[in-house]
C-alpha cells in the first residue's frame, strides 16, 4: 500500500522545510500497486498561480503490512519525494548570486542566493582555483534553491581570504560558471 501526501516546501535558513498544505490536491491518497503494475496519480493546484513560483513536494510512502508472527529482522519502507512547482507564466529564470567567505572557524563557505521568481536546480559542481589546476573538493549532488532562498556548502579545505576560485556547475541542465573571491567574515 502507498500513501500519497502533498506538502508545502520552503527553505528557511538554507534548509528544506515541509509543512502540510491544502494548496495542492493529490489523488488517490492511498493505493496499492501490483507487482509490475502502474498507478496514475492526479495532482492539481487549489490556488491560482502567482508571479513568484510556489514549491511543493509530493511524498509517496510505502505503508507495510503488519509483520507475520515470529518475524525478526529489518524492514525497509520505500519513500519517494517529487518536486512540484506552480508559476503563473513561463519564461521566469532563477537569478543566482554566489559568494565565498572564510568563517570564524577557518572553514570556507560557498553560498548562493536565488533572487529570481523561479527555482534553480543545481548539480555537477566543480570548484577549483582560478587557474583550474587545483581542484577543491565540494559536495556534489542535486540541490534546489527556491526563490528568495539561500543554500550553503562548507568546505573542508581551508582557503585563504582573497583567494580566487572558479565554480562550474549545471543549472537547470545548462552549464554555468562563476569566479569568486574568498572574503573574510
Amino acid at each position: 500500500m502507498i500513501q500519497l501526501e502533498a506538502m508545502g516546501w520552503s527553505q528557511p535558513n538554507g534548509e528544506d522545510k515541509y509543512l502540510p498544505t491544502t494548496d495542492i490536491l493529490a489523488t488517490p491518497p492511498i493505493f496499492t500497486i501490483a507487482p509490475g503494475g502502474t498507478q496514475v496519480v492526479r495532482v492539481g493546484s487549489r490556488r491560482p498561480p502567482d508571479t513568484t513560483e510556489r514549491a511543493y513536494r509530493l511524498f509517496l510512502r510505502e505503508v507495510p503490512p503488519p509483520p507475520k508472527p515470529g518475524f525478526s529482522g529489518l524492514r525497509m519502507n520505500l519513500q519517494i519525494s517529487l518536486p512540484i512547482f506552480v508559476l503563473k507564466h513561463g519564461g521566469a529564470v532563477p537569478q543566482l548570486e554566489w559568494q565565498a567567505e572564510r568563517t570564524a572557524t577557518g572553514q570556507t563557505r560557498i553560498h548562493v542566493t536565488n533572487r529570481g521568481q523561479t527555482h534553480a536546480r543545481l548539480s555537477h559542481f566543480k570548484l577549483s582555483t582560478t587557474s583550474g589546476k587545483n581542484p577543491v573538493p565540494m559536495e556534489d549532488h542535486i540541490v534546489y534553491v527556491l526563490p528568495g532562498a539561500t543554500r550553503n556548502w562548507l568546505l573542508n579545505t581551508p582557503i585563504a581570504p582573497g583567494s580566487k576560485l572558479h565554480l562550474a556547475a549545471q543549472s537547470d541542465g545548462r552549464s554555468m560558471q562563476t569566479d569568486l573571491i574568498v572574503a573574510e567574515k
